[in-house]
């Protein structure tokens, strides 16, 4: 449940930096969070190390200083569908319906 939790989250980021997920997959990265002194937070700082692919940081439009990138809370927070998200995870693992028709029949 944990996992597939944080898939989701990962989902969202990728479209947060109109990348595709399979591509976020392949980078490192940290989120920090930026606070206010009441210890409300205003923004998430995302590093990507310094492994990560040139070439899909390229891709983010949003990068800074090469590898880090502003979000706002309401961006990771709005947008998020669990029923589309599931929908992809199932479309993207190639046939569902066989993989579901597998699972009827080993019961």
């Amino acid at each position: 449940m944990i996992e597939r939790h944080e898939q989701a989250d990962d989902r969202l980021l990728a479209e947060v930096l109109g990348i595709a997920y399979e591509e976020l997959i392949q980078l490192e990265w940290e989120i920090k969070e930026t606070k206010n002194a009441e210890g409300f937070v205003y923004e998430y700082l995302l590093e990507f190390s310094d492994d990560s692919s040139s070439e899909i940081l390229g891709k983010i439009d949003r990068v800074e200083s090469g590898k880090t990138v502003r979000i706002s809370p309401w961006e990771l927070d709005s947008g998020y569908d669990y029923i589309n998200d599931q929908l992809d995870a199932i479309t993207e693992a190639g046939k569902p319906t066989e993989l579901f028709n597998l699972k009827l029949i080993s019961y």
